[in-house]
C-alpha cells in the first residue's frame, strides 16, 4: 500500500500531472491559471490547441506509430474545482495550491476539497497524451478536451463549438467509481413560479407563532431523490394546510429550501392564530409531529417541527391567496415521476420541489424536473407548470440542458465492457445516473456520437473530505491504456 507522496509519484505518471494540478489555483469561473499550463503543456509537444470563447481547449495528440489509421477519440474532462474548506484550514483558492498527503492507501487534502473531481481526469489525459510522444502508450488519434466552468454551471459544455467535436467517439472522465461504465444521464430544467402577493391587516386577538421543520436529511436532487427523503416545503405546507382548517391558522411569510438541485431540508412560517385556539394548535402539532416520524422513521431519523409563540405580525396573507398558496405547495408534484423501463432501478423522471421565498411582492416558488428522456422533462415540466397556472401564478420554464438517452448496444460500451472483463476476469458494470453530465450537452451539440463515462474511485466530492483512492487510479490506467489500443 502506497502511504507516502514520493512512492505515489513514483507509481505511475498519472500521479505526475495531478501532483502539478494541485499546485495551480483553479476554482470554478476562475480557470486561467489551468488554462495557461494546459497550452504550456501543448505547446513544450509540439501539439496543436484551439480555445473557444468561454476557455475550453482542444488538443489535437497525433496517433502513434502505426496506429494512423485508426479512427479517432475524444478523451474529455473538466479543469475547474469545487473549492470548500473547514473553518479552521486558512486558504485562498485563488491563489494557494491544495495541500495534500497520502494515507492508507488514499490521497486526500488538508481540510479543503482536493480537487480530484476533476483534476484526476485531467492528469489522466495529460499522462496519455504525453506518454504517446516517448513511446510508452499506444493509441490512434486523440483529442483532449478541457471544459471550464462545469461545477457552477456546465458552462463550457453549453458553450463548446461543434467543431471542437471532431471525433465520432468520446470518453468522459468524470465518473467516481472505478468497475463502473456509464452511459446515459439526466437532462434537467428550472421552473419558477411567481404568485403576487396579498396582505391584510392582523385582526385583534391573534397570537404570533413561528413554524420551523429542520434536521431532515436532504441530498442531491439527482442523486437522492430515489431514496424517498422527507421535504421540508411539503411537510410545513401539510401542516398549514391542517391547522388552518382546524385552527384558523393563519401565515404572514412562507420559507424554505435554497440549492435548485437540493432537496429542502429546513422551512419556516411567521403565522398566527386565534387566542382561542393557542393550545389546539399545539395539540395538531403534536399529532402531526407523531405522524410524520412514523411516515419518515426510517429515512429521517433527526426531524424535527417546532413551535414558539411570539408576538402577532402586523400583516398576514389573504386569506384566499393562503389557501390558493398552500393548495398549489401542497398538489405540486415532488420525488420521482418514472422509473426507466431500460435500466434497472435508475430513476428515468423526477420533480424537486426546491424553495418557497416571500419577498414583498410575491411568493416565488423554484423547482427543478430531470429525465433521462427528453419528453419525460417536457412533462414533468409540464405538470409542475400546470400546478401553479392553475393557481394564478406566472410561471417561467427554463430550456435546461438535454439527456444522454443510454444505448447499451453501443459499440464503445461493448468494447469496454470486453476489455474490462479480459482485463479484469469480472464484470464492469452499466449505468446511467439521474443527474447531469456534460455528455448530454455533447451530444445535443453532435447527433449520433458514441459515448461513455469512466472514472477512478474518488468518495465525498465537493467537500473538505474528498479523497481518491489510490490503487483504482492504478487500475483505471491500466484499463484505459488497455481500451485505448483497441479503439
Amino acid at each position: 500500500m502506497i502511504d507516502n507522496k514520493r512512492d505515489l509519484l513514483a507509481s505511475n505518471p498519472v500521479w505526475a500531472f495531478f501532483d502539478e494540478i494541485t499546485r495551480i489555483p483553479r476554482p470554478s469561473k476562475h480557470e486561467e491559471l489551468i488554462v495557461k499550463y494546459l497550452l504550456d503543456f501543448a505547446a513544450k509537444r509540439g501539439f496543436q490547441t484551439k480555445q473557444d470563447k468561454v476557455g475550453d481547449i482542444l488538443m489535437t495528440v497525433p496517433a502513434t506509430i502505426g496506429n494512423e489509421d485508426k479512427a479517432p477519440v475524444i478523451l474529455q474532462a473538466h479543469v475547474d474545482m469545487v473549492c470548500e474548506k473547514n473553518a479552521d484550514r486558512d486558504i485562498d483558492f485563488l491563489k494557494d495550491p491544495i495541500d495534500y498527503y497520502v494515507k492508507d492507501g488514499w490521497v486526500r487534502a488538508n481540510g479543503t476539497t482536493l480537487g480530484a473531481d476533476d483534476g484526476i481526469g485531467v492528469a489522466l489525459g495529460l499522462a496519455i497524451a504525453d506518454g504517446g510522444l516517448n513511446g510508452t502508450i499506444e493509441h490512434g488519434p486523440l483529442y483532449c478536451l478541457f471544459t471550464v466552468d462545469e461545477e457552477t454551471g456546465l458552462t463550457g459544455a453549453y458553450n463548446v463549438e461543434a467543431d471542437f467535436l471532431p471525433a465520432a467517439r468520446l470518453i468522459n472522465l468524470d465518473s467516481e467509481d472505478e468497475g463502473q461504465i456509464f452511459i446515459g444521464c439526466a437532462g434537467g430544467c428550472t421552473t419558477r413560479a411567481s404568485l403576487p402577493l396579498r396582505m391584510v391587516v392582523t385582526p385583534a386577538g391573534m397570537l404570533g407563532i413561528n413554524l420551523k421543520v429542520s434536521g431532515l436529511v436532504g441530498g442531491h436532487s439527482g442523486g437522492d431523490i430515489h431514496l424517498g427523503r422527507a421535504n421540508a416545503n411539503k411537510l410545513m405546507a401539510r401542516f398549514i394546510r391542517l391547522a388552518q382548517e382546524r385552527c384558523g391558522l393563519r401565515v404572514a411569510e412562507f420559507n424554505g429550501g435554497n440549492l435548485h438541485n437540493a432537496i429542502p431540508r429546513e422551512a419556516s412560517a411567521v403565522c398566527a392564530v386565534p387566542m382561542c385556539h393557542k393550545e389546539d394548535v399545539r395539540v395538531e402539532l403534536n399529532c402531526f409531529i407523531a405522524d410524520i416520524e412514523e411516515e419518515f422513521r426510517n429515512v429521517e431519523p433527526t426531524l424535527a417541527f417546532s413551535l414558539e409563540t411570539a408576538d402577532a405580525p402586523a400583516q398576514l396573507f389573504a386569506d384566499d391567496f393562503q389557501r390558493t398558496l398552500i393548495n398549489a405547495i401542497t398538489a405540486c408534484p415532488h420525488g420521482v415521476i418514472e422509473m426507466s423501463h431500460t435500466i434497472e432501478n435508475l430513476v428515468q423522471t423526477s420533480t424537486n420541489l426546491a424553495s418557497v421565498r416571500t419577498t414583498p411582492a410575491s411568493v416565488d416558488v423554484v423547482t427543478s424536473q430531470r429525465s433521462s428522456m427528453e419528453s419525460g422533462k417536457v412533462l414533468a415540466q409540464s405538470m409542475v407548470a400546470s400546478t401553479f397556472q392553475l393557481a394564478g401564478a406566472s410561471v417561467q420554464e427554463s430550456e435546461g440542458y438535454p439527456s444522454w438517452t443510454p444505448n447499451p448496444d453501443s459499440s464503445l460500451v461493448q468494447l469496454a465492457c470486453q476489455t474490462y472483463r479480459d482485463l479484469f476476469k469480472s464484470e464492469a458494470q452499466v449505468l446511467a445516473i439521474h443527474a447531469g453530465l456534460e455528455c448530454g450537452l455533447f451530444l445535443d451539440k453532435k447527433k449520433g456520437m458514441d459515448m461513455i463515462s469512466i472514472g477512478p474511485t474518488l468518495r465525498a466530492v465537493h467537500s473538505p473530505d474528498e479523497a481518491v483512492d489510490i490503487a483504482s487510479v492504478d487500475k483505471f490506467w491500466v484499463f484505459m491504456l488497455e481500451l485505448l489500443k483497441r479503439l
